[in-house]
């Protein structure tokens, strides 16, 4: 759950800082957040983990995310291969950018996308933001669920499995790496969109402070658990869907397939006698 403070002295602060992103846009109002006092950056780094809607402040928040994403959010989703009866899968799908653009295009061509977030917040503004759409269970499901468990199907049950701004929060990088290549079709594809240039552009030096709120901050250790859980062809490429370099607007791809022949071994720990497995989660559907 999110631990963003909410004193009446830091929400006043963070709500300066937002009505700067609105007047002069995310750049000017980075540079004042590096400038802010701890807690202020504490509550950033939390509504990024984990969005809540309970305050003024996390609702404009969850509005900023949605817009300075929706560049990199469209490009990704057309870059996923489709076809009439493809089954997506959607990791962490936040504000909702990538799962509303994708259920469009999964009802164009007779697919379905199944997205998956933990935070009540944001399942419900996913939610108001299909349904102003018109897109229904006939194109998209959402599931209020955790990474952290098991995810609840049948071993390759879908195509293509994809996540934008995820992977960070992932508190067992192997075992949800491990899962997300189980649930995929024998070559199968995962894409990863990861704008870690935008979180440390925001936090700038003052990162380390709170740096405990992004479980993984190095793209190599995520390719790496993806080399673990044995799946091939991983290729990165940075990628600016408006042609140019800020960091708003600009991310990496990660893709990989999962091979034919497709064998996973559990990583051990040094002190690990058997894995420690997450109880099975029910990813129930939202709203139930």
């Amino acid at each position: 759950l999110s631990g963003a403070p909410s004193d009446a002295s830091t929400l006043a602060s963070v709500s300066k800082l937002l009505d700067l992103a609105d007047r002069e846009g995310m750049a000017a109002m980075a540079g004042e957040v590096q400038e802010a006092e701890l807690p202020v950056l504490e509550w950033f780094a939390a509504e990024l983990a984990f969005p809540t809607s309970e305050t003024e402040q996390a609702r404009r928040m969850m509005a900023l995310s949605n817009s300075f994403n929706t560049a990199v959010s469209n490009d990704l989703v057309h870059r996923v291969p489709l076809k009439k009866g493809s089954r997506v899968l959607e990791l962490g799908f936040g504000a909702g950018n990538a799962i509303t653009a994708m259920a469009q295009r999964c009802r164009d061509v007779g697919a379905l996308v199944i997205g998956v977030d933990m935070s009540h917040a944001a399942c419900e503004s996913t939610r108001v933001a299909l349904e102003n759409e018109g897109l229904d269970a006939s194109c998209v499901e959402l599931r209020s669920g955790s990474v952290s468990d098991f995810f609840p199907f049948d071993d390759g049950y879908f195509d293509v499995v994809y996540h934008l701004n995820c992977w960070y929060f992932w508190t067992d990088l192997d075992f949800s790496v491990s899962e997300t290549a189980r649930v995929l079709r024998s070559r199968g594809v995962v894409l990863t969109g990861t704008k870690l240039g935008l979180v440390k552009a925001l936090f700038g030096g003052r990162f380390p402070e709170v740096a405990s709120s992004f479980k993984n901050v190095d793209l190599l250790e995520y390719t790496e658990a993806l080399e673990r859980a044995n799946m091939r062809e991983i290729q990165t490429a940075f990628l600016n869907p408006l042609g140019d370099a800020s960091p708003i607007t600009s991310y990496t791809l990660t893709t990989a397939k999962k091979p034919r022949s497709w064998a996973f071994k559990p990583v051990l720990g040094p002190d690990q006698d058997c894995r420690a497995i997450p109880e099975p989660g029910s990813w129930p559907p939202y709203p139930p």
